[in-house]
């Protein structure tokens, strides 16, 4: 007899006080673990689903730009303002000042300091040129070269002093055309900031929204993920400053590159490594990682048409920016793709489980079983679907090779059940034979990487044949002392073949034990409803195994226990004599029987006083 095989002895209520203990506590730990997978996986989709919502830094980005519009403008209406304001005042007092000077001086000097030497000037020459002509006429081209260049002189001479005059006018108008060039010329100059990021120059942006668009577009590829970090600050500093046309002004994208190319000390782009959805590791060479993983399937990949093949887990490289404490070396990497690692899983207890057999099928001791699932114990008492916390190793990432594949198969006919009481009860006559069809599936099988077959998933079915329905009539005479009376109703006698009863309902034993192979069919007593049907605590009660309970009406109830088969589930109504379990032992039993009870709201009814001479 294995080590939990149930004991004959009733068990007392310390027993159950201990066992109810111990299930609490077991159920405990594992709703635990669950919770804390739960929660896992639900902050990892939080955090994906965040940072997948460009909504927020959109929303940021909308109010900064109105901000800054806002102030912008009041600066650039200031320095207009300011810029208008002076220009007014100086040019109003260098008016006012010329004014005065030539008020005060028009009179007298009018004629001395602006209209004399242009009027002396053009006179001279005028006279030089008609003496010029006479001369030449009368003495020759010669002679009169020599009297224009004597004029010239004597002219200089007595006229040169008119020449600081003229040039006090003409010196101050050229200053002033150059002035006006400088001024248009600084005007016309672009005005930009000069970005430094760790005292280096980065480049040059038009304004400082683009750098702010900059610092948030290099927060929004950093990847966060494998170090404790949530953010990372840039403290910039910019300065005022002209660009000529041969530097170029960076747009937000160019000016986000050039930040961190300045930053490779603390960040730097790679490729992250996430197996079904869960970041396992980051690497500098994404290109030798990806390469790998192929090169993995490459033995595999033979061509051949509706193969393919994939892996055991979902795998996804992610390039990006992170941070440099969370890099790999790529071999590393690569070799923790071939390494083992061990997960723990929920195992869920069948019939014929005990301690020692779990941990075999597990590949554990059974103190490693007890350290993970704490509460059990060798004397714990398991049941059927129950479960247990245990390890599993596997590698990382297996070969999966998939198939599609294409072959018939039979279709099963159905049988349809009448009954009728022109035949004794359990006569079968079948009125027409059934035949069964055929159907033409297409399904994918899944190997492992030597071959193995792992599962075989059902693609499409296509009908070639459609089966004929098989229809049987049964039988609904009764025997002889198969019907009892039980107040104003009538009950049969469930299992109307077998009348051997190994013990009847005496003392603390509440019903009658029919004795009957295997699999011989249980018929409901009276029309009802399920109210339950189960294993243990499910059906009837701890011990009772596979059972069923069936509520009459007017406060009876039969039980039906240690079937090896349910044929109906909790809610559905059934009629008497209606197949609704199959003989059986599980739960607490030493041989296949029916274990069946008769119940009403005052407590149990013998079996023995409803059947008669059974």
């Amino acid at each position: 007899m294995s080590e939990n095989m149930t004991p004959l002895k009733k068990p007392t209520w310390r027993d159950r006080l201990h066992e109810l203990k111990v299930a609490m506590q077991r159920h405990l730990v594992i709703g635990k673990h669950k919770l804390h997978k739960k929660r896992q996986a639900g902050a990892n989709a939080s955090v994906r689903w965040l940072r997948a919502r460009p909504i927020y830094h959109r929303i940021g980005h909308m109010l900064y730009d109105m901000g800054f519009q806002a102030e912008y403008l009041v600066v650039r209406t200031g320095r207009s303002i300011r810029f208008a304001a002076h220009q007014l005042v100086h040019g109003s007092a260098h008016l006012a000042h010329r004014i005065k000077r030539g008020l005060r001086r028009m009179g007298y000097f009018l004629w001395e300091e602006i209209l004399s030497a242009p009027v002396v000037f053009v006179r001279g020459i005028w006279r030089i040129a008609r003496n010029a002509v006479w001369v030449a006429k009368t003495y020759g081209i010669r002679h009169a070269c020599k009297q224009v260049f004597a004029n010239l002189r004597n002219g200089v001479k007595l006229y040169g002093n008119l020449v600081p005059r003229t040039m006090a006018y003409v010196i101050p108008v050229v200053v002033a055309f150059f002035c006006w060039g400088f001024v248009e010329n600084q005007l016309a100059q672009d005005y930009v900031l000069a970005v430094q990021v760790k005292g280096q120059d980065v480049g040059f942006v038009a304004s400082e929204k683009v750098f702010e668009s900059a610092k948030d577009s290099v927060n929004e590829r950093i990847n966060y993920a494998a170090t404790n970090q949530t953010s990372w600050d840039i403290t910039p500093s910019y300065t005022v400053a002209a660009v000529n046309d041969q530097q170029e002004l960076l747009n937000e994208t160019a000016m986000a590159d050039a930040i961190l190319q300045t930053s490779e000390d603390e960040i730097q782009e790679g490729t992250a490594l996430y197996i079904d959805g869960e970041l396992r590791r980051v690497t500098t060479d994404g290109t030798t990682l990806k390469d790998h993983i192929q090169q993995m399937k490459a033995p595999y990949e033979t061509g051949e048409e509706g193969v393919t093949v994939s892996f055991n887990h979902e795998v996804e490289l992610e390039d990006g920016i992170y941070f440099n404490d969370s890099f790999s070396d790529v071999n590393e990497v690569m070799n923790y793709l071939s390494s083992d690692e061990v997960k723990q899983e929920l195992y869920t207890l069948v019939p014929g489980d005990s301690i020692s057999l779990i941990a075999s099928k597990n590949g554990l001791t059974q103190a490693e079983l007890y350290e993970l699932n704490p509460g059990l114990k060798q004397d714990s008492k398991l049941f059927p679907g129950d479960q247990l916390i245990v390890q599993k190793q596997e590698t990382v990432l297996e070969i999966r090779v998939n198939k599609k594949i294409s072959y018939k198969e039979e279709i099963p006919f159905s049988t349809t059940t009448s009954t009728s009481e022109n035949y004794d009860f359990g006569t079968v006559k079948t009125l027409v034979e059934g035949q069964n069809g055929e159907q033409k599936i297409t399904a994918m099988q899944t190997y492992d990487a030597n071959g193995n077959i792992l599962h075989t998933e059902i693609l499409s079915t296509e009908i070639l044949r459609e089966p004929v329905t098989k229809e049987v009539v049964k039988g609904t005479r009764l025997k002889s002392g198969s019907i009892g009376k039980v107040g104003n109703g009538t009950m049969m006698w469930p299992v109307p073949n077998y009348r051997y009863c190994a013990r009847w309902a005496t003392g603390r034993h509440r019903g009658v034990d029919i004795n009957g192979p295997v699999g011989t069919p249980i018929y409901a007593a009276d029309s009802g409803v399920v109210v339950k049907a189960g294993m243990n605590r499910a059906g009837a009660g701890n011990s009772y195994g596979l059972s069923i309970i069936i509520d009459h009406g007017n406060g009876m109830k039969t039980v039906y226990a240690h079937c090896s088969a349910l044929y109906v589930s909790a809610g559905q109504s059934v009629s008497q004599g209606q197949h609704i379990a199959n003989i059986g032992m599980t739960g607490r039993t030493t041989g296949p029987h029916l274990h069946f009870e008769i119940r009403n709201s005052s407590g149990i009814i013998p079996p023995q006083n409803v059947f008669h001479g059974k």
